[in-house]
């Protein structure tokens, strides 16, 4: 669809985007539907209406689409259900960076851990990583990528590290690999914005920043930023 600069107004951005051509994906329920006070807080962080869940799943959702340049437009009435709109600045050509074959292990370069509570992204950063030429070894949580850092002391040279998991969130994590191995280098891995990154981190600095969703060669380039 065109998204003309009033339609961009009225979504949730950062920045004003250029109006153009947009490839839109729109998801309605016939549900309860939101009053505006509700709907003007679904983005935030650990916002959540219901008894159970974490209420970052929206404001996954945004950052997903603010790394791609796009944005969301709710439409939403009380007892008539909700619409979410993403629109994508559409591309006349592809970018070809597929993740085909794997390369054997660089030697002498160390392994990457990778830390993530989501098991679909394990495997594609796994997969990620030995296209790279890493030897690379996920955890599902904090206290697993923990464990495995103290029982293999010096094998990894890099930890990407997920903010946002159950238990001991990235933060944590963070501080405790500081503690034990202040030269290892974190890389944390994200759908927030900087600026929300640094505020959950409360003053302790990761190495690197890389914002999901990225590409193969953004995770190449934030690895090789400090190597030898």
């Amino acid at each position: 669809m065109y998204c003309d600069r009033e339609y961009l107004r009225g979504c949730y951005v950062d920045d004003s985007l250029t109006p153009g051509i947009y490839a839109t994906l729109e998801v309605s329920d016939t549900g309860p539907g939101m009053d505006d006070r509700t709907a003007s807080r679904i983005f935030d962080p650990f916002f959540n209406t219901r008894l159970q869940g974490r209420g970052i799943g929206l404001a996954a959702v945004l950052g997903i689409v603010r790394a791609h340049h796009g944005t969301v437009r709710v439409f939403s009435e009380t007892g008539q259900g909700t619409t979410f709109r993403i629109s994508l600045p559409a591309v006349s050509s592809r970018d070809d960076s597929g993740m085909t074959g794997r390369v054997a292990p660089v030697k002498g370069r160390k392994s990457v851990l990778v830390i993530d509570d989501e098991e679909i992204v394990r495997s594609v950063l796994l997969r990620m990583l030995e296209k790279l030429g890493y030897d690379a070894v996920a955890a599902a949580s904090g206290t697993e990528g923990l464990e495995i850092l103290s029982g293999e002391p010096g094998r990894f040279g890099h930890v990407l590290l997920d903010l946002v998991m159950p238990g001991m969130d990235g933060a944590e994590v963070l501080k405790r690999i500081r503690d034990v191995d202040p030269a290892l280098r974190i890389l944390i891995s994200s759908g927030y914005n900087e600026s929300e990154i640094t505020e959950k981190l409360g003053g302790i600095a990761p190495d690197g920043v890389i914002l999901k969703p990225f590409r193969i060669n953004a995770l190449e380039r934030v690895l090789g930023e400090g190597s030898a």
